[in-house]
């Protein structure tokens, strides 16, 4: 774009801030009374940081906060994902149309997949921080966890406790998750070199 002043800059910021955030609103009310979608507090704070994010974005606005407020806005996004999803996946598409009855406990684990995707994304990406760090501590509570259940399982024959199962889905979305930044960080790498892998 043209090289601009800061005078013009900060009235195009002025003027496209409001108008931003009204389209917003009006879009999630549109949503929420015409197909049902449940939007709340965090749709109004999502649209209030997008319309200011995008506009100094694309003004190249140098401010020190506008890092954090892309870090709020994919979080935010994230939260508005959910809605989505679970309004036009769990309800309309398969629960109305196919008869099927989704379980809470599936919704949750998506729902928290979706959040920690974005997290992940914003600590990679954004503030260039390894999640390595967070897998550790599900690592080893998991071994200590596998190897206490059995030597106590093995004493006098009796089972031991199924405890230990419910912290299998946090691991496998934690692993999952670690995997493919892994994978994008091996790629972008063996890119950079030039080598194949």
């Amino acid at each position: 774009m043209p090289q601009l002043t800061e005078g013009y800059k900060d009235l195009l910021f002025a003027l496209c801030v409001p108008g931003l955030y009204c389209l917003l609103v009006l879009g999630g009310r549109r949503l929420k009374r015409a197909h049902g979608v449940r939007l709340g507090v965090l749709y109004h704070l999502l649209a209030a940081c997008l319309s200011v994010y995008a506009p100094a974005l694309f003004l190249d606005l140098q401010w020190r906060f506008l890092h954090h407020l892309g870090a709020a806005v994919v979080v935010l996004g994230a939260t508005f994902l959910i809605a989505l999803v679970e309004r036009y996946i769990f309800e309309l598409y398969l629960e109305k149309r196919h008869g099927v009855t989704v379980p809470k406990f599936l919704t949750q684990v998506v729902n928290a997949a979706i959040i920690l995707i974005a997290v992940f994304l914003v600590l990679d990406v954004g503030y260039d921080q390894t999640i390595n760090d967070l897998l550790i501590a599900p690592d080893v509570f998991h071994n200590i966890s596998v190897a206490y259940f059995d030597r106590y399982s093995k004493v006098g024959n009796r089972p031991g406790p199924r405890i230990v199962t419910r912290f299998t889905p946090i691991r496998v979305t934690l692993g999952y998750v670690s995997g493919l930044f892994d994978l994008r960080g091996h790629l972008s790498h063996s890119g950079a070199s030039g080598e194949p892998t």
